[in-house]
């Protein structure tokens, strides 16, 4: 297996949670429980937060900019416990983001094959058609 691609893979997932972990603190919450039940009224504006970075819901996830509208990081929130959930096309996007020299190394079709491959050797499970590891 592709010992780069793990350790990317991994590092992805450990700064979607760094982030995940500040947005609590940003919208005073204390888990992903709370956070979720109170979605709405983030969402309607309903509460404020001061905070440096913004938040930009979506469909199953977050991506979160800086004030100049830089993109940090985007996500979708994981199954159960998990914040975030490995989704192929929004990893090669980090890469691509962070001006990772891999980033062209891997395309979705290629991060996606290798995440499929590592459900087969019983290294990740897929959930909802997102990755983690086991």
């Amino acid at each position: 297996m592709d010992a780069t691609l793990i350790d990317l893979l991994n590092e992805y997932v450990e700064e979607s949670n760094k982030m995940a972990n500040k947005m609590l603190l940003d919208f005073n919450v204390a888990s992903k429980k709370d956070f979720l039940e109170k979605k709405s009224l983030f969402l309607e504006g309903k509460v404020t937060i001061k905070s440096i970075n913004k938040y930009i819901f979506h469909g199953r996830g977050c991506r979160v900019t800086n004030q100049q509208g830089d993109v940090l990081i985007d996500w979708n929130f994981g199954y159960d416990e998990n914040w975030v959930g490995i989704d192929p096309w929004l990893f090669i996007q980090y890469l691509q983001v962070r001006k990772s020299v891999e980033a062209e190394s891997y395309s979705y079709d290629i991060v996606k094959r290798k995440c499929e491959e590592m459900v087969a050797e019983g290294k990740m499970y897929k959930k909802y058609g997102l990755y983690y590891f086991k």
